[in-house]
C-alpha cells in the first residue's frame, strides 16, 4: 500500500489556506453558509479545470513572529523595521484582494501597491471600505513605524543619546497597529469570522 505523497495534517493546512485566500479575494461568500455548504462551494471551485491555482509562499505570519522576536531581545530598530514589513505586507494583501473582489486589473492594483506610502494605503482602504478616513492616532502610529524602518533600511541614522533609547512605547504602538490591522482585515475580508472559517480534522 503505497503512502499518500502529503501527510493529512499538511492537506488540511494547505486546503484552509486555500479555502481562506477564496474567501479574501471574494471567490466564496461565508454569508449564511453553513460548514457542509461552505465546503461545497470549495470543492466545486478547486475541482473547476477552469480555475487555476498559483502557490506562493506568504511571509507574513513569519515577519510578525520574527518582529515580536526582536522586541522581545530589545533590538529595537530591526524589530521596528519587520514590523513595519508585516504592516505593508497585511495592507499590499488587502488591496489586491479587493482588486479581485472588484474586478480590477491586476496592474491598476499592483500600481497603487508599488506608488502608494503605506498611511496613504490605510486611508484608501478605509475610505473604500469604511466611507470615512482613519484616526489619525493610527495614521501617526503608520509613520512612525515606516520612519523607523526607513531609518534602518535606507541608513538614514540618528545620533542616539546615552543611555540607548528605550523603544518600548514603539513596540506597544506597533502591537496595538498590529490589532488594529488583523480586526480591520478580519470584518471587511473575512466577514467578521475568520476564527470560524476553517475545515477541521473529522
Amino acid at each position: 500500500m503505497t503512502k499518500p505523497p502529503f501527510s493529512k495534517d499538511l492537506t488540511l493546512e494547505v486546503s484552509n489556506h486555500i479555502f481562506q485566500q477564496l474567501i479574501r479575494d471574494g471567490g466564496i461568500d461565508p454569508t449564511g453558509k453553513n460548514p457542509k455548504q461552505l465546503f461545497t462551494a470549495f470543492k466545486r471551485i478547486v475541482q473547476d479545470d477552469g480555475y487555476s491555482f498559483h502557490p506562493v509562499i506568504d511571509y507574513t505570519r513569519n515577519l510578525l513572529r520574527t518582529a515580536r522576536q526582536y522586541a522581545k531581545d530589545g533590538a529595537g530598530l530591526e524589530a521596528l523595521t519587520f514590523y513595519a514589513t508585516w504592516v505593508e505586507h497585511t495592507l499590499n494583501g488587502m488591496i489586491v484582494s479587493l482588486a479581485k473582489r472588484f474586478h480590477i486589473h491586476e496592474t491598476l492594483a499592483l500600481d497603487l501597491v508599488r506608488h502608494t506610502r503605506v498611511h496613504e494605503k490605510l486611508v484608501w482602504l478605509h475610505l473604500l471600505l469604511q466611507r470615512r478616513a482613519p484616526s489619525r492616532i493610527y495614521l501617526s502610529r503608520l509613520r512612525q513605524i515606516a520612519d523607523a524602518r526607513n531609518q534602518f533600511i535606507h541608513y538614514k541614522w540618528r545620533a542616539e543619546p546615552e543611555p540607548r533609547i528605550d523603544y518600548t512605547p514603539q513596540f506597544a504602538s506597533a502591537e496595538k497597529v498590529v490589532i488594529y490591522l488583523q480586526r480591520f482585515q478580519n470584518k471587511h475580508l473575512f466577514y467578521g469570522q475568520r476564527s470560524k472559517l476553517k475545515f477541521r480534522n473529522a
